[in-house]
């Protein structure tokens, strides 16, 4: 494996989301805990007040329970 300092960087596209009228950090880290604490949890990071799935962690076929996480969320 490549440990922690990898040499070559992976692309990827990320989604990012802000709660409807966030204002804050406070806000985006509720966002956050509302996807981690469901049945199927979503893991996700949060940079500058937005929260962000990155779709490299992903697999094709979790797509469809990513959807419907994000739907529910």
């Amino acid at each position: 494996g490549s440990g922690s300092l990898p040499e070559k960087k992976i692309e990827s596209i990320a989604l990012e989301f802000r709660d409807q009228g966030s204002r804050g950090k406070g806000q985006v880290e509720e966002l956050a805990k509302k996807f981690r604490t469901r049945i199927n949890p979503v893991v996700g990071y949060i940079h500058k007040d937005m929260y962000y799935i990155d779709l490299k962690a992903i697999l094709t076929e979790q797509y469809p329970d990513l959807i419907k996480a994000i739907n529910e969320v």
